[in-house]
C-alpha cells in the first residue's frame, strides 16, 4: 500500500480485571509454533514502539520540547530481504526513507521468519530511528549507498552510518550492536561501538567505525547524556555551510 495511512495498524486490548481499578495489564506475546516458525507475533510491533519511544526520550535529553514530525514504522511478517517493490514486502533490508512531495518519514523493518526478523534487534531499530532524527531534527548530508565497517566511505556516509550505530548504543546504554538473521535467528553479526578502530582500519572521517567510536565516546564522556551531541547537531551542524564529516 503506497498510502501509509491505509497500511495495517496493530493494537492489543484487554478487559478490566478488578472492580474500581483504572489500570489494565495488557500482554502482547510472541510464541513459537514449533520448529523455527512463530505461532503468534503480537509483541513485534510493540517492541518497535518501545525502541522508538526510547529514541524520542534520548533526543529530549538535549531539548525537551522537540516537535517530532510524523514517522511511519512499516513492519510486517512478510517484509523480506528480496529487493523489489517495498510496498509488497520486498524491502531488501531495514531502512529509513522519505516519500512523496511532503518527504514523509518512513521506516521499513524486516520481519520474515527464518530469513531476517528485526523487530527484536533493538539496536537495528534505534539505528534507523537515528536516521529519522538526522533527517527531520538535525541534518543529513549522506548520499546513501552500500557500506561496511572496513570501507573507505564518502565522509557524509561515514558520519551518517556511524551516527546510527553510535545512537543505537546510546539509546540502550549498551555498546554491543547485534543483528540476527537466518533460520531460527541463529546467525548474524555484532559490533561494539565503544571499541576504537585499529590503526589499519582508522580512516578518520572516511571511516564509519571511527565515527561511531567518536560519537559514542563523546556521549560516555558526558556522563552518558545525549545533551551535548544534540546541541551541536541541532544548533550548529544543522545550519553550518560545511558538509557533515
Amino acid at each position: 500500500q503506497t498510502d501509509p495511512t491505509q497500511r495495517p495498524q496493530y493494537a492489543v486490548d484487554a478487559a478490566y480485571t478488578a472492580a474500581g481499578s483504572n489500570t489494565v495489564n495488557v500482554l502482547a506475546t510472541t510464541t513459537s509454533g514449533g520448529g523455527t516458525t512463530f505461532a503468534s507475533r503480537q509483541s513485534g510491533p510493540f517492541a518497535l514502539l518501545d525502541t522508538a519511544i526510547s529514541g524520542l526520550e534520548t533526543a529530549c535529553q538535549g531539548r525537551a520540547a522537540i516537535n517530532f514530525p510524523l514517522l511511519y514504522i512499516n513492519w510486517s511478517v512478510d517484509n523480506t530481504t528480496t529487493s523489489a517493490n517495498r510496498y509488497d514486502g520486498n524491502i531488501g533490508t531495514s531502512f529509513f526513507t522519505t516519500e512523496g512531495s511532503s518527504s514523509q518519514a518512513n521506516l521499513y523493518i524486516l520481519g520474515k521468519d527464518d530469513i531476517d526478523t528485526d523487530e527484536f534487534d533493538h539496536h537495528v531499530i534505534a539505528h534507523e530511528f537515528g536516521h529519522y532524527l538526522e533527517n527531520k531534527i538535525y541534518r543529513s548530508d549522506s548520499i546513501g549507498g552500500s557500506h561496511s565497517l572496513g570501507d573507505s566511505l564518502d565522509p557524509r556516509v561515514a558520519f551518517g552510518e556511524g551516527f546510527g550505530n553510535a545512537f543505537s548504543g546510546i539509546v540502550h546504554a549498551d555498546p554491543l550492536y547485534i543483528d540476527t538473521n537466518s533460520t531460527n535467528q541463529s546467525a548474524g553479526f555484532s559490533i561494539n561501538v565503544s571499541t576504537a578502530p585499529s590503526i589499519a582500519d582508522d580512516k578518520g572521517p572516511w571511516s564509519e567505525r571511527a565515527m561511531q567510536y567518536l560519537l559514542y565516546t563523546l556521549w560516555s564522556n558526558n556522563t552518558n547524556n545525549f545533551s551535548r551531541i544534540h546541541d551541536i547537531l541541532e544548533n550548529y551542524q544543522r545550519t553550518s555551510p560545511a558538509l557533515t564529516i
